[in-house]
């Protein structure tokens, strides 16, 4: 059962997602100190084409760096099982881009290559990523904040962060937060 939950849930994005023709934008990144990204994240925003509203909760812990990589710990609570959602993945820095691997149950693992567009480190994290499908691409976004309910504007932020690398913004919808557990497990270094 949770395996045609998973592939119904990918074939659903992949028909969700809006495409562009050409190429990926080639965008200017700041360096990222990913020491600096270990800890806990609240997932406050994701783009809309790349959103299944059967989430909420989302967090990421990023585990301290181990041989060049992080560990993060993926969770949310999900609608579609009533319970704790839990993926592991590993993230590896090259040029200012993070890989990730990510580890799905009977899928395996999928890799996919991120930048992070803008963070402060202390409160918040805009992550992009564009992806080929075939001629055409799409992008996707994500913004990370350490708080559940962050008290600036993030969404002023956000745009900023687009317009300063000539990137369109792509419409975001924002995760529920409300009634989340404390704390999940997490992986231990």
């Amino acid at each position: 059962m949770l395996r045609l939950l998973i592939i119904g849930c990918l074939i659903a994005g992949a028909f969700a997602q809006s495409f562009n023709d050409g190429q990926c934008p080639r965008i200017p990144v700041e360096p990222v100190d990913p020491s600096r990204m270990v800890g806990e994240w609240w997932e406050y925003q994701r783009s809309s084409n790349n959103w299944d509203n059967v989430e909420s909760c989302a967090r990421a812990y990023w585990n301290k760096i181990e041989n060049g990589v992080l560990k993060v710990v993926f969770t949310d609570i999900s609608s579609l099982i009533n319970d704790n959602s839990t993926v592991v993945s590993e993230i590896a820095m090259e040029n200012n881009a993070m890989y990730v691997t990510v580890h799905l149950p009977i899928l395996g693992s999928i890799k996919k290559k991120h930048f992070v567009l803008e963070t402060d480190y202390d409160n918040y994290a805009i992550m992009w990523a564009c992806e080929y499908q075939g001629s055409q691409y799409t992008t996707v976004a994500w913004v990370k904040t350490r708080d559940r309910f962050p008290k600036f504007d993030i969404n002023r932020i956000v745009r900023r962060a687009f317009l300063k690398r000539g990137l369109p913004l792509v419409q975001m919808t924002t995760v529920n937060r409300d009634n989340c557990p404390e704390r999940y497990c997490y992986l231990s270094n």
